[in-house]
């Protein structure tokens, strides 16, 4: 593999850390948002399919990739708790 070939395989490991990144951000400003409320939400999935990238363990061991299906639903759910004492 030459040179463009190592650079391809950067670019993809970079746009991933990116795309994982941004859902973390996602993740984190969600929750920021229901903090301290009485909120509930509900993610509902129908066939959703996720392809996990082909992953190398120790010693350079491939893992190999999967894709998952997905049907159900996810709640997040925050409840506002009274702690003031009386």
């Amino acid at each position: 593999m030459g040179t463009s070939g190592n650079k391809d395989v950067e670019n993809k490991d970079n746009a991933q850390k990116e795309n994982a990144s941004q859902w973390a951000e996602l993740l984190t400003q969600l929750v920021d948002k229901i903090t301290g409320k009485d909120v509930s939400i509900t993610y509902r999935f129908d066939n959703l399919q996720v392809n996990v990238p082909k992953a190398t363990g120790p010693n350079g061991q491939e893992l190999g990739s999967a894709r998952w299906n997905i049907n159900g639903k996810v709640v997040i759910h925050s409840q506002l708790e009274n702690k003031g004492h009386s």
